[in-house]
């Protein structure tokens, strides 16, 4: 699916939720500066319901409507943020969708270790992998985020080019039981072999 049939669904899907007073796409969709590698970005307004809690629901919510590969939760911003990034099934690896749940008031229920707890906080990792690849065929060196990741996962010290550590943490997600992260991060490591 392209990231145009995606934002349709997503709209659809998004329409039916009923704790969804409003819902609204921005980033850089709508500035118009976007390229191949844009992400979606979504803000919904779930006023009267707890946005935090509503975030950790949302997977399993918005599966009934569209396939969810994986999700990750954004841990550095909870709980003054609620922000959730979901990989839909059969869409390029570079158009996962960011979702920010707002409310009014903002309730700060979920908290920043109750993310760091859930299963889904090592796919924050291929994410930001991801966030770095697109950069590298953009041409830019916004990878800051890589020698941590590449740290986390290797206990080696030995210093890598920022291809080869990128290819190494795509190798090590290869490996994941899920097997859509699985193929998101084989598809990654082609792209390199291929553009970069």
């Amino acid at each position: 699916m392209d990231r145009e049939e995606l934002i349709l669904t997503l709209n659809d899907a998004l329409s039916k939720i009923k704790e969804i007073r409003e819902y609204n796409l921005h980033g850089s969709l709508i500035t118009e500066h976007y390229d191949e590698f844009s992400d979606v970005d979504f803000k919904i307004d779930v006023s009267g319901t707890d946005n935090g809690r509503f975030m950790m629901a949302l997977p399993a919510i918005l599966n009934n409507f569209i396939k969810i590969g994986y999700f990750a939760f954004a841990p550095k911003f909870v709980p003054d943020l609620y922000l959730i990034t979901i990989y839909f099934e059969n869409t390029s690896i570079f158009h996962f969708v960011d979702i920010e749940c707002l409310a009014t008031p903002h309730v700060m229920n979920v908290t920043k270790m109750e993310i760091l707890k859930t299963k889904e906080i090592e796919n924050v990792k291929l994410k930001l992998l991801i966030h770095c690849l697109k950069n590298m065929l953009r041409g830019t060196s916004d990878c800051f985020y890589l020698d941590k990741i590449y740290s986390s996962i290797n206990s080696s010290t030995e210093t890598k080019t920022p291809v080869d550590t990128l290819l190494f943490c795509f190798n090590y997600f290869v490996k994941n039981e899920n097997a859509v992260i699985s193929n998101v991060a084989a598809r990654a490591i082609e792209i390199i072999n291929k553009r970069v």
